[in-house]
């Protein structure tokens, strides 16, 4: 099974396996930290979706706490050039994500800077930006020059 995120003329698949590993990331408590790591898939021209295929898990190497995280080990790019070569090309970057100790998450301005210049640093590709709350899954993507999110339209068999 997956869910089905919708917007902008644009859906993406994230498959259940993965918003179950993101839901073992949920910020529940004061003492938990925020986790994060990349996006990695493709764009399936068949069904005109974008499919995550994997996710990274927080590395040993990232800097974490309750409300700051930043990606710093080499292993989220190590993951998505392996994949890429693995795949033979098919398997890219298709973005970040990241947890917020709050129930429906909005992006913050930190989010916002970053998320920028995830995107100057990768001209010409749609990038999704996915914040796992407490109590919603949110998908983001820049649209109008500004961040809009997704809505989850169906879950779908897989």
């Amino acid at each position: 099974m997956a869910s089905i995120y919708s917007g902008f003329g644009i859906a993406l698949s994230i498959s259940d396996d993965i918003l179950s590993k993101w839901a073992s990331y949920k910020q529940l408590s004061i003492v938990t930290t925020e986790a994060c790591g990349v996006l990695i898939g493709s764009y399936d021209v068949g069904r005109g979706c974008f499919i995550i295929q994997n996710v990274t898990d927080p590395l040993p190497e990232d800097l974490r706490n309750y409300s700051f995280f930043t990606m710093k080990d080499k292993g989220h790019q190590k993951a998505v050039n392996d994949a890429f070569k693995a795949s033979e090309g098919k398997y890219i970057y298709l973005g970040t994500w990241h947890t917020h100790p709050e129930p429906y998450p909005t992006p913050s301005n930190v989010d916002i800077r970053d998320w920028d210049i995830c995107i100057k640093r990768n001209e010409g590709r749609k990038l999704f930006f996915v914040i796992v709350g407490t109590e919603e899954v949110k998908v983001f993507i820049r649209s109008n020059n500004q961040f809009e999110s997704m809505t989850m339209i169906e879950k779908e068999m897989g």
